[in-house]
């Protein structure tokens, strides 16, 4: 641990889902990724990317 309470921790989540039709087909896969750098003081939270492809 930084002893100047400067720790930063970074997050890093991937998250994925199939949106399907009334037929069971794919329509379209969508991808969010999303980074938090968190540091005790203050919070920040940077960078949002969302991405969709069909």
């Amino acid at each position: 641990m930084d002893p100047s309470g400067g720790e930063k921790r970074a997050f890093m989540a991937e998250s994925e889902a199939d949106v399907p039709d009334g037929d069971g087909q794919r329509l379209a896969t969508t991808t969010v990724l999303l980074r938090v750098e968190a540091a005790p003081r203050p919070f920040r939270a940077r960078g949002a990317a969302v991405r969709a492809s069909g």
